[in-house]
């Protein structure tokens, strides 16, 4: 279901911040395929927002070595 526009960004944080905790806590090998691959996605544009926004990203390493 998609966020009403005046509390978008307010129900996407935390949601996002649940997925973050899930990311530090988590074994993505553990993941079924098609939570794995959004496991990636969510990364990749959380990266594309940092940089569209000024940000400098480095990454460590890429995603498909997990």
């Amino acid at each position: 279901m998609s966020n009403m526009g005046h509390c978008r960004f307010e129900n996407t944080f935390g949601d996002l911040q649940d997925c973050a905790n899930a990311l530090a806590n988590e074994d993505k090998k553990e993941l079924n395929e098609y939570e794995q691959e959004y496991y990636d996605l969510l990364i990749e544009k959380c990266i594309e927002i940092a940089e569209d926004f000024g940000y400098k990203v480095g990454k460590q390493c890429n995603v498909e070595e997990y």
